[in-house]
């Protein structure tokens, strides 16, 4: 049944985010190539490596350490424009760049995986049956978000008001609901497990002073983005795996961490852009 609302939940998002999109927000990235490889680069290869070499030098137990490399390469969270809105940074840089990071992050997950191959804590034949699942779910609500935007404009604005509301909804009762049937379990974390998830959410707030990014507002927006990993993502991925409790409860962890992080770095952000 939980696994059937994280669907929903990625239907309804995908929806609502390209019911938002044109294709100009697509030409509008086309302008700053070298920013957006950049920016590409830190979500989708650098905070996942950084990862995997943290579960690699620590000895963590498997389950941990697929949900620390799951949460690290599930970029392109839902929630990411919203608090670049409230960061004052780039809204359609935003917008576009984490649609494409929520696409990229189909194949970037599963790949990183494979770094874990050779433990026991995921179904590689699962694996690859969910990447099919969620190129459904995600592809086919955001295409026709697309389509519904450019024919019907006025209904798109519906849509996207009325799909954001259900995702919004749908992920806090998953939020809540995992954070009550695994509070217990938290204290069960190794002791080094926090250390490190607060060192990934340092890493990609630090996507902030990236190069070939223009001034405080492209900063601010490839900054929350990167932030903001695809916890939805990340949930579904581990509550289908073999071993899936104490890989919930990380990712569960390192949600809460990176959202503490990302609002406390909106006041620096901020002072930045009226600055």
């Amino acid at each position: 049944m939980t696994s059937v609302v994280l669907v929903v939940l990625l239907v309804t998002s995908m929806l609502a985010i390209g019911a938002n999109l044109t294709t100009d927000s697509f030409v509008e990235l086309t302008r700053r190539p070298a920013s957006l490889v950049v920016a590409v680069v830190a979500n989708v290869v650098a905070v996942p490596a950084v990862a995997a070499a943290a579960v690699s030098l620590i000895d963590f137990p498997a389950p941990v350490a697929l949900g620390i490399v799951v949460s690290a390469a599930a970029s392109g969270g839902s929630s990411g424009p919203l608090l670049v809105r409230h960061a004052g940074g780039s809204l359609a840089l935003a917008v576009s760049l984490q649609a494409m990071l929520a696409l990229l992050a189909l194949a970037a997950v599963p790949l990183w995986m494979l770094v874990l191959s050779s433990d026991s804590a995921f179904d590689l034949e699962r694996a690859a049956s969910l990447v099919a699942v969620l190129l459904v779910a995600q592809v086919v609500p955001f295409a026709v978000g697309m389509i519904m935007r450019r024919q019907r404009p006025r209904t798109a604005d519906r849509v996207h008001v009325i799909a954001g509301r259900i995702a919004d909804l749908l992920l806090l009762g998953i939020i809540l609901w995992f954070a009550v049937t695994t509070i217990g379990n938290i204290a069960d974390l190794p002791a080094a497990t926090l250390p490190v998830i607060v060192l990934l959410v340092t890493v990609t707030l630090a996507a902030y002073g990236l190069p070939r990014l223009d001034g405080p507002s492209e900063r601010s927006a490839v900054s929350m983005i990167t932030a903001i990993r695809n916890l939805t993502l990340a949930l579904l991925v581990v509550n289908l795996s073999t071993s899936p409790d104490l890989a919930v409860t990380t990712v569960l962890t390192y949600g809460f961490v990176m959202y503490v992080g990302a609002l406390l770095a909106l006041v620096p952000m901020r002072r930045a852009r009226v600055g």
